[in-house]
């Protein structure tokens, strides 16, 4: 499923969107406020929702909600403190949310569960950022780049065991924000971003547990803040900006099936950035 994201005049939206494998459907569901930049996973089959932010000055969110394949609900808690930009995966019987943009612009580092019905903040310290990208893969969140405090782009990649943080000491893409990354076939497939020199970024990486790896392949053109979600067998993404300044966000649907990309002509949402996705 899709949901929100900013339209070609940076206006939010609350739009819903499921894709089957092949098409794409719009959902008559209302939910959560339009907004960009949430979190979002996948747990026993539904989808949660955190934070984000509306239209104008992008004051935070610190809603959380959940899709059950039909319908939205607010789950009406209290957790982490209101972010976007922040990151979610599943680990196990938890969804794990980390970082984000807060309140006043500060860049948060606290790590968070939700199991179903409520939020437990873990006590632990994680290399505070926003704008990353997380999977998982092997009984860990694999975590990649985002902005630091003084927005700079980050090449670091680390790994959640449940526990704690830890770095990898590895070489591997290139710092970079606004990228996306979702778990295929026992491997992490990151594509995108923008990087050093506001460059925006088309390269495939793959992330096998130990080591990245280049994928030497043509795809989608290069984009930030597009979504990626796995389903069936394949990586689907979508939209994203190809220029810095996100004038013309895209509206293409294209899947990874391990090997290559490949572009699927499909009708469906129209064209955006910051929207958030997830297989339920």
């Amino acid at each position: 499923m899709l949901y929100g994201g900013y339209d070609t005049s940076g206006n939010p939206l609350g739009d819903t969107w499921s894709w089957s494998g092949t098409g794409w459907t719009q959902e008559s569901a209302t939910g959560p406020s339009a907004r960009g930049f949430a979190g979002i996973t996948t747990l026993n089959g539904t989808a949660v929702l955190f934070g984000g932010c509306g239209a104008g000055l992008c004051n935070p969110l610190s809603d959380t909600w959940t899709w059950n394949g039909t319908a939205w609900t607010d789950a009406n808690v209290t957790g982490p403190s209101a972010s976007f930009g922040n990151a979610m995966a599943t680990l196990n019987s938890t969804a794990v949310l980390f970082g984000g943009s807060g309140t006043g612009g500060s860049t948060l580092g606290d790590a968070w569960t939700w199991n179903g019905s409520g939020w437990t903040e873990a006590n632990t310290t994680g290399p505070a950022r926003y704008s990353h990208a997380m999977a998982t893969l092997n009984s860990a969140v694999v975590l990649f780049g985002g902005y630091d405090a003084n927005t700079k782009p980050l090449a670091d990649t680390w790994t959640w065991n449940g526990a704690t943080w830890t770095e990898a000491n590895v070489t591997g893409p290139s710092a970079r924000d606004g990228h996306a990354m979702a778990t295929l076939n026992g491997t992490v497939v990151l594509f995108g971003g923008t990087g050093a020199n506001s460059s925006v970024l088309g390269d495939t990486w793959i992330w096998n547990g130990t080591t990245w790896t280049e994928a030497n392949v043509s795809g989608p053109s290069a984009r930030y803040y597009h979504a990626m979600a796995t389903l069936n067998g394949t990586v689907v993404l979508f939209g994203g900006c190809p220029t810095i300044d996100c004038s013309a966000p895209l509206s293409d649907t294209w899947t990874w099936n391990g090997t290559g990309w490949t572009q699927i002509g499909v009708t469906g949402p129209s064209a955006r950035d910051g929207h958030a996705m997830a297989a339920w």
